[in-house]
């Protein structure tokens, strides 16, 4: 099967694939994601304090137990001990889990609203730069090196 793009400069690509190649393997011959396994990772929308003020205990606390287990296995900070009970602390705790609202990829900050990619180890992306770092570059997380194929 031949495909027709066109790039940037306007020019006329072709790429071949092979009928029988197979999607459905998480790597690419080149060592990258294949864009079913990078479309299958989970997006997340960006929330500032105000707006998980707004969230209720229950959402709150089932998000920290959610983050807990999905923890970078690299990290050095665990927590240990009760989940905050108030809210205030609970939000605060939040925010410390989803990190510093920064995309380690481009170093531009995220926008309240917008979708950030999720990968398993928990670190947060824009999308557009993680999709084409695990296309392109490396199947693992840009800061840990985790496998962004692992669950």
């Amino acid at each position: 099967m031949h495909t027709s793009n066109t790039n940037r400069g306007g020019r006329a690509t072709t790429t071949s694939r092979n009928d029988d190649e197979d999607d459905n393997g998480p790597l690419s011959n080149e060592g990258a994601l294949s864009a079913k396994i990078i479309g299958a990772l989970p997006l997340e929308k960006v929330e500032t304090k105000r707006s998980l003020e707004n969230k209720t205990v229950k959402e709150l606390t089932a998000e920290v137990k959610e983050n807990q287990t999905k923890k970078c296995p690299r990290s050095k900070t665990k927590f240990e001990g009760p989940y905050p009970l108030e809210k205030a602390e609970l939000v605060d705790f939040v925010l410390h889990l989803r990190g510093e609202p920064v995309c380690s990829v481009c170093f531009d900050q995220f926008e309240e609203g917008e979708y950030v990619r999720v990968l398993p180890c928990a670190h947060r992306y824009h999308i557009e730069c993680v999709d084409r770092w695990l296309a392109s570059k490396s199947i693992r997380c840009p800061v840990c090196q985790h496998p962004a194929d692992e669950r």
